[in-house]
């Protein structure tokens, strides 16, 4: 009597060939039928932005994406008015600085002087336009303008 066994074992091998190509099979369609799906999800969600977009252009005035690059409608355009430019007021330039062994009366060590910066404005004041008694504020006090004492002195 022959050997069962073998047989047994190429029967088995012989199912689970079958079983693997028709789970892989199985696998396999479904796989390509969710990227056929998804696929025709794209096309769709593609067609509905193209869509949205011309109907977005056409709510907002805007010129279509064609070929066409004269406007529907005919643009005017009012000039605008000339603009008026001030001439900036210049500052007095700074006073000469103080010898290198002077110090400020109150005992003080003053920070060395800075140049002036060129790109800001001057602004020049006429002694003879400035109001001769006009008072002056310091810390609450009034005190008269330095041209009224040393005149009035």
């Amino acid at each position: 009597m022959p050997d069962l066994s073998h047989l047994w074992q190429r029967f088995l091998l012989a199912s689970a060939l079958v079983v693997g190509l028709l789970y892989h099979w199985m696998d396999g369609l479904h796989h390509f039928s969710e990227h056929m799906r998804h696929r025709r999800r794209v096309h769709e969600l593609e067609a509905e932005v193209t869509s949205l977009r011309a109907h977005l252009d056409h709510v907002l005035e805007m010129p279509d994406h064609s070929t066409s690059r004269l406007p529907s409608k005919p643009i005017t355009a009012e000039p605008l008015k000339p603009i008026q430019e001030a001439e900036a007021p210049t500052l007095p330039e700074p006073a000469a600085a103080a010898p290198a062994g002077s110090e400020p009366p109150n005992g003080a060590k003053s920070a060395p002087q800075r140049t002036p910066r060129a790109k800001r404005a001057t602004i020049s004041l006429d002694a003879d336009a400035a109001p001769a008694s006009a008072p002056v504020a310091t810390n609450g006090g009034h005190e008269s303008t330095a041209t009224e004492s040393t005149t009035g002195a």
